[in-house]
């Protein structure tokens, strides 16, 4: 992942370059080799004094939260989530588990079914 704090033409605003994989990359390749997407966000100076991290630790939390949120939504997989946010699938159930989200996309009916009750 890169975080590339910068000045911008808005007043007082801080980019920070957030790295994230293709999505169209779907090889073994190991994650710090595959191509990358860069996004920019046009932040306040002063955001990373007040949630008191670094520009890296922003980036950091922002691909985690995203990769929570989409997959508690069903949008990606537990393993492309785990990708997206740069943590082993281990520490992303540990993440999930820490944020009080189900490790399991499996709703109660999905369960009763698979059971056969």
């Amino acid at each position: 992942m890169s975080v590339v704090p910068r000045r911008t033409a808005a007043p007082r605003g801080l980019a920070c370059v957030l790295e994230a994989p293709a999505v169209a990359d779907r090889t073994r390749v190991p994650y710090h080799l595959r191509r990358m997407t860069s996004i920019t966000i046009d932040l306040p100076d002063d955001v990373f004094a007040a949630l008191r991290k670094s520009p890296r630790e922003f980036a950091l939390e922002m691909r985690i939260a995203a990769a929570v949120q989409w997959y508690s939504e069903g949008l990606v997989s537990q393993g492309k989530a785990a990708e997206i946010a740069g943590l082993s699938r281990m520490l992303f159930i540990d993440e999930l588990a820490r944020r009080k989200v189900s490790a399991s996309q499996e709703t109660e009916s999905d369960l009763r079914r698979a059971i056969g009750a």
